[in-house]
C-alpha cells in the first residue's frame, strides 16, 4: 500500500495530475494506492495533522499559507517524494529551500506533456527510494504491497495467526512470523517478547516494574522477564 496526498487549488489541474499519477502508479508499481486529494487548504491541513503514511506529495505552493502547511509536513521527515506546483512568476526562493526539499517541480500553466514527463521521473525515483532496501520494510497483504521506512515503524506484533506492523496510527497485517522478520531487521529492532519486536529508537521510557515499553506515540508494548536484561543492555541501564 502506498499513500498519495495532493493539494492543488485549481480543480482541472488537480484532475489532470491525479489521472497521470494513477496511470503511472499502475505502470510502475504493484502497490495498492490510497489517494487523498484536496482542493481546500483547510481540509488538506486537517488531514496532514493526522501524520498519515505517505510516499508521494503533490503541493501547490502559490498561497503563503500552503507553504506553512507544507513545512509542517516536511518537518516530520523527508521520506515522501515531493512535487511542487508553482506559478512561473513565483520566486523559486520561496520553495527551493532545505526545509521543503522538493524532488521535482511543475511550473504553471501546466501542460499534459510536462506532467507526463515529470511523473515518469518521479516514479523512477519512487522505485529507487522505496524499493526493497535495508532502510525500508516491505510487507505484502491482501491489498498489495506496502513499503514502510524503518524509522516510521513502532513495533511488530504476532497475533491471530498473522504479523501486524504498526507505524503511528496505521497498522498493516500480513502472513509471516516474527522469527523470520527478526532476522531481516537491523540492530535498532529488539525482540522483547514472543509476540513483539520493538523499534528501540521509538522508545520514550521503560516501566521495568510492569514490564512495559512506552513509545513516543503513547503506544505500549510488553516485554518478557527473560528479555529484561536485553532491554536494559540496549538502553545502557
Amino acid at each position: 500500500m502506498a499513500g498519495y496526498l495532493s493539494y492543488i487549488a485549481a480543480p482541472e489541474e488537480s484532475q489532470a495530475v491525479l489521472l497521470e499519477v494513477k496511470d503511472k502508479a499502475a505502470y510502475y508499481t504493484e502497490e495498492f494506492w490510497q489517494y487523498h486529494v484536496f482542493g481546500s487548504l483547510e481540509e488538506a491541513d486537517r488531514f496532514a495533522q493526522q501524520n498519515p503514511l505517505l510516499h508521494l506529495i503533490v503541493w501547490d505552493v502559490n498561497d503563503r499559507k500552503s507553504m506553512e502547511t507544507l513545512r509542517r509536513l516536511r518537518g516530520g521527515g523527508k521520506e515522501p517524494l515531493l512535487l511542487v506546483i508553482a506559478d512561473k512568476r513565483l520566486s523559486p526562493t520561496i520553495y527551493l529551500r532545505p526545509s521543503v526539499s522538493p524532488s521535482a517541480l511543475l511550473l504553471q500553466p501546466l501542460s499534459r506533456e510536462r506532467i507526463r514527463l515529470v511523473f515518469d521521473e518521479i516514479f523512477q525515483e519512487f522505485l529507487d527510494k522505496f524499493g526493497p532496501k535495508p532502510e525500508v520494510f516491505c510487507a505484502e497483504g491482501r491489498e498489495g504491497k506496502v513499503r514502510i521506512p524503518l524509522r516510521r515503524i513502532d513495533y511488530f506484533e504476532a497475533r491471530e495467526g498473522k504479523v501486524f506492523v504498526r507505524a503511528g496510527r496505521e497498522e498493516y497485517g500480513f502472513y509471516s512470523t516474527l522469527d523470520k522478520i527478526e532476522g531481516s531487521l537491523p540492530g535498532g529492532f529488539l525482540r522483547c517478547h514472543r509476540s513483539y519486536i520493538v523499534n528501540m529508537e521509538q522508545v520514550r521510557e521503560i516501566d521495568y516494574a510492569n514490564q512495559i515499553i512506552c513509545l513516543k506515540n503513547e503506544a505500549k508494548v510488553l516485554f518478557s522477564r527473560r528479555c529484561k536484561k536485553a532491554v536494559r543492555e540496549y538502553r545502557n541501564e
